[in-house]
């Protein structure tokens, strides 16, 4: 039994002491009808298809990945990686801290150099778009050497093994 429960548990007897009193007094409290409780099959069935819709767009993301035939969503899934890994040596209230501060001061900032600020993220977006483009041209054929060289080894070991 927890802290929460006894606190729950003190809350609801404190209702149960409030409700009576008011119908000791001569206030009616209403009933509330079982109408009121009922939910749709829409309502339902909205956020439990969003969920699946979710599920699968993750597993779906997963299995390219397993696959290895996509490097530019094989970078983003390392720079989300590397980013938390980055994010998890901050303490969680400094984290907190410098979101809320940016929540306030960023929104300021761009009012006053929108102009400069548009341009330096149209600039850095077309070098990044660039070295990804470089670099997702230039791993299949990474990959490729690997495979080969490999496979090479692998021939070479089989065959002093049959030696």
């Amino acid at each position: 039994v927890g802290f929460p429960h006894i606190c729950t548990s003190y809350v609801l007897v404190y209702y149960t002491q409030v409700l009576n009193s008011y119908s000791r007094y001569g206030f009616t409290v209403e009933k509330v009808t079982p109408d009121c409780f009922e939910v749709s099959d829409s309502t339902l069935r909205n956020p439990i298809m969003c969920m699946a819709s979710l599920w699968n767009g993750g597993i779906h993301k997963l299995r390219v990945l397993a696959e290895g035939d996509d490097w530019g969503t094989f970078l983003k899934a390392v720079a989300s990686l590397f980013c938390v890994k980055v994010m998890l040596h901050f303490q969680f209230r400094t984290l907190i801290g410098l979101a809320l501060a940016s929540l306030f001061i960023v929104f300021i900032v761009y009012e006053q150099c929108e102009e400069g600020i548009d341009a330096l993220v149209a600039m850095a977006s077309a070098k990044i778009k660039c070295l990804v483009d470089r670099v997702v041209r230039d791993l299949p054929a990474v990959r490729n050497v690997l495979v080969s060289s490999k496979a090479s080894y692998i021939l070479q070991v089989m065959l002093a093994m049959t030696l």
